[in-house]
């Protein structure tokens, strides 16, 4: 399952918020997309979660503190065909 999580400062980088969500769901293995380009919008990624997991996850951290931005997360929506 994958999650996107939106409204993350501008310079905030993948290392910072990986270290960011291990201290709030520890023992988890996440995979962290991080966009290599976004045309200047806000920061955004996707993290791939354990089946069964997601909604516990998004609980967790949806609403959370980080770096002076508070995180929008949910369920990401499929890819949209081109």
């Amino acid at each position: 399952m994958r999650i996107y999580i939106g409204n993350i400062t501008y310079g905030s980088g993948p290392s910072e918020l990986r270290a960011f969500l291990d201290g709030l769901i520890p023992g988890k293995t996440l995979a962290l997309v991080w966009p290599r380009d976004n045309n200047g919008l806000r920061p955004f990624c996707f993290i791939d979660v354990p089946d069964g997991e997601e909604e516990l996850i998004i609980s967790t951290l949806h609403d959370q503190e980080f770096n002076g931005r508070r995180l929008n997360v949910s369920s990401a929506r499929p890819k949209r065909a081109v």
